[in-house]
């Protein structure tokens, strides 16, 4: 019997999976007609445009041997992607720190750095990117860069750094137009992930404030400990996403002469009239740039989705005490994006050994939090005994024990914590109050 239980399941398995990649009637009908019609088309292009193509001539522009010593050297547009990869990979990592403190500051309480944020990001999104590269372009190149001296400051770098200023910034005599680029980017890609860091801070429950108050965290603590690592993990799927749009954006600083992938193709074509065949070439490396980040995203999308329904479904682990320290008091942040919360068993009192049939409930709730009012009016309906402890009404030692004693059955120090007979039912859920009652 336990043999064939789990060759049932795999044909279950096995069936679904079929019937999904199964097709109607209609799909292969359309699959028909989408086939034929670009069929259609591309032999109607062939005949019209009688191009004669040359895929002899392409793999040079990618890798070609010199003629003289037999070395091997990259080709323009194997350079070009490599520029494209610097380009994306610095505009990323400076959009996601302009990104992150625009975010900030459009969540703000003060309104000065509301209207600063908002000004950043609505002054950049409403502007077309085209603008923003002439208009920074001739700022930056032409004014702050001379002005700062660094063109000079290039050229006077030691010869041992030569070596990784290349690696990292391509060609020293472009470094400063590519250093433009990168800013002019930057500030473009930054307004977007602004929006999606101030959506995810936002997504966090007004819980989690009033708890990380009522414990006497100053927001910024708040902020480092409690609300970002909770939001980060909802915004990663979304940064990867954008990220993959920064790859896509690099090709606009073609039109300021950034020797990166799109700008190389240009100079191939106008040399060598091979339109369709360069420009196909770099449509497969801009794909092979772009497509495994996306499926990355959709994968690391699936995971969190998939920690979510693990953490939910209320694993119990006996944890102890951690220092009290700001990462402690919230828990590690690496286990709440990608771990399963810690549990721990309850602590008993002396109405739980006066009955031992009767369920052991204890609520740690905050006076003022009308979830915490919800869950003991609940457990009021269903005649249950439970002991309260208002964390917020405690002073000194006494506060820091419970805290402490909340944060072995929840990390997050998020109220309402309901304690059932050792398992810890987080906020006020009806369902999963009743499941724990039940056991």
């Amino acid at each position: 019997m336990s043999a064939q239980a789990p060759s049932d399941a795999e044909a279950r398995a096995g069936h679904a999976a079929s019937a999904r990649l199964r097709l109607c009637p209609l799909d292969a009908l359309v699959l028909l007609l989408a086939g034929a019609a670009l069929f259609w088309l591309g032999q109607g292009a062939a005949e019209r445009l009688n191009y004669r193509w040359n895929w002899a001539a392409i793999p040079q522009f990618l890798i070609y041997a010199d003629a003289a010593t037999g070395e091997l050297h990259t080709g323009r547009l194997l350079t070009g992607l490599a520029a494209t990869i610097r380009l994306s990979l610095w505009a990323g990592a400076l959009a996601l720190v302009l990104g992150t403190v625009a975010g900030l500051m459009r969540v703000s309480p003060r309104l000065f750095w509301r209207l600063c944020g908002g000004t950043y990001v609505l002054s950049v999104r409403n502007t077309p990117p085209l603008v923003l590269i002439f208009l920074f372009s001739y700022f930056l190149s032409g004014q702050l860069i001379t002005a700062l001296g660094l063109d000079a400051a290039v050229t006077q770098l030691p010869v041992a750094l030569h070596g990784p200023a290349r690696f990292l910034f391509g060609p020293l005599g472009q470094m400063p137009g590519f250093l433009t680029a990168i800013v002019t980017l930057g500030l473009i890609e930054g307004a977007y992930v602004a929006e999606i860091v101030r959506a995810g801070v936002q997504s966090v429950e007004s819980g989690q404030w009033d708890a990380a108050s009522a414990l006497g965290f100053p927001r910024w603590r708040t902020l480092l400990s409690v609300i970002l690592p909770q939001a980060f993990r909802r915004m990663l799927p979304p940064l990867t996403g954008q990220f993959v749009s920064t790859v896509k954006d690099s090709a606009i600083v073609s039109v300021i002469s950034i020797p990166e992938l799109t700008f190389q193709a240009q100079e191939l074509v106008s040399a060598t009239y091979l339109s369709f065949e360069v420009w196909t070439l770099v449509f497969l490396l801009y794909l092979g740039l772009g497509l495994p980040c996306s499926i990355a995203a959709r994968g690391l999308e699936k995971r969190l989705a998939r920690s979510d329904r693990i953490d939910h479904a209320g694993p119990h682990i006996t944890t102890t005490p951690h220092e009290d320290s700001a990462m402690a008091l919230t828990g590690n942040w690496f286990s709440r994006m990608f771990g399963k919360t810690p549990q721990a068993s309850a602590p008993e009192t002396e109405a739980n050994r006066s009955d031992p049939m009767a369920p052991v409930v204890k609520v740690y709730a905050l006076s003022t939090c009308i979830h915490c009012k919800k869950a003991k009016e609940y457990l009021d309906q269903c005649g249950v005994k439970y002991e309260c402890v208002h964390v917020d009404q405690l002073t000194g030692e006494e506060r820091k024990l419970t805290v402490e004693e909340v944060k072995k059955f929840n990390p997050s120090v998020s109220f309402p914590t309901i304690i059932i007979n050792g398992e810890a039912v987080v906020g006020f859920n009806q369902e999963k109050i009743d499941e724990a009652l039940k056991k």
